[in-house]
């Protein structure tokens, strides 16, 4: 059966000045009631791995002889100025899993820990080699404790627009663009499974499944069934998760696209958190205060590709193929319900 090839432009202020920014979608219709969803490159940077899950998808796609009967909807570079530049945020660096806000929330404030620490998570200088602020590490841990920080960092913020995890001051074009292809594929569907994916979190290598929207027992139960293996970890009843603000889960779900939509974010460990976490605040310092030719900037880049999709093969291939089965397994679940 044939797939459905499309392009949704990316432009204004949200592109950065990149011109022909897009983000591409593949559609299989089977005429079933119920749909897969897979999406990639909400955080640009993370794009690559997502190109590489779903390039082994196709390809496994193509070899088979008898395809699930449930249609498949493939959303790439959700963030196609993050993924074209190496930035997880877009060309007003929104960091669009903060972006995403529910009805009625407002694009304001920040967690009063971020605000404390605004200082040293977005230092207002170009990276250095040697950085002095790094030695107040250790005491910040030591007086905060690393929850709180978590929750502080993650939580989102909408008051330092040079920040991380900057939510942005409005809506950015990917609500409108989603809205409009979700309810042109789904309205058919009764149940749908969207698998966004990321990297950056978890044991370096390793998938997990996160999912920040309630669930019923029997859902959750069935969900369960379709990842044999794995414990799908649910934010909504774990005290230790961080409760991020604007997340894409939360909204896409509110949205009522089918009676039966379900979110997962599929995410993949590269570093540790540390290493991550030191990576974007160095990227961040340098494409806010560094020129684009210069040594710290260059630096800057490859450690992060290097925190998001590292260059290691054993790691791309462990990732990539464990991913793609958690996939494929999952499609013929849902395709026999």
């Amino acid at each position: 059966m044939d797939w459905e090839l499309r392009q949704w432009p990316i432009q204004g202020p949200a592109a950065g000045g990149v011109p022909d920014l897009t983000i591409d979608t593949a559609w299989r219709d089977a005429g079933a009631n119920v749909t897969l969803v897979i999406s990639s490159g909400l955080h640009g940077v993370e794009g690559p791995f997502g190109a590489a899950v779903l390039q082994r998808f196709f390809e496994a796609w193509m070899s088979s002889t008898a395809p699930p009967p449930a249609n498949v909807l493939a959303i790439h570079a959700l963030n196609p100025y993050g993924y074209a530049c190496g930035r997880r945020a877009d060309g007003l660096n929104r960091d669009l899993n903060r972006n995403f806000l529910l009805t009625g929330q407002p694009y304001s404030g920040a967690p009063e820990l971020y605000r404390r620490l605004n200082w040293f998570i977005n230092p207002p200088s170009p990276p250095r080699r040697l950085d002095l602020a790094l030695l107040a590490a250790p005491w910040i841990v030591a007086r905060y404790g690393m929850r709180r920080l978590a929750q502080a960092l993650a939580e989102g913020q909408y008051e330092f627009p040079s920040g991380l995890f900057y939510g942005g001051a409005g809506a950015a074009p990917q609500h409108e663009v989603l809205a409009g292809l979700l309810n042109n594929y789904l309205h058919q569907s009764d149940t749908v499974l969207h698998m966004d994916l990321h990297t950056g979190l978890g044991t370096p290598g390793q998938c997990m499944l996160i999912c920040d929207h309630d669930l019923r027992p029997d859902q959750r139960d069935q969900m369960q069934d379709w990842f044999p293996g794995h414990t799908i970890r649910l934010v909504a009843q774990q005290q230790s998760a961080y409760a991020a603000r604007g997340s894409l889960g939360r909204w896409i779900h509110a949205q009522q696209f089918c009676p039966d939509f379900r979110y997962v974010c599929l995410e993949v460990g590269t570093q540790s958190a540390a290493r991550v976490l030191l990576a974007m605040r160095e990227e961040n310092r340098a494409h806010h205060w560094s020129a684009p030719h210069t040594p710290a900037y260059r630096r800057a880049k490859l450690r992060m590709w290097e925190a998001f999709y590292p260059r290691r093969p054993e790691w791309a291939e462990r990732a990539a193929s464990s991913a793609t089965e958690l996939i494929l397994h999952a499609l013929s679940r849902l395709g026999g319900t």
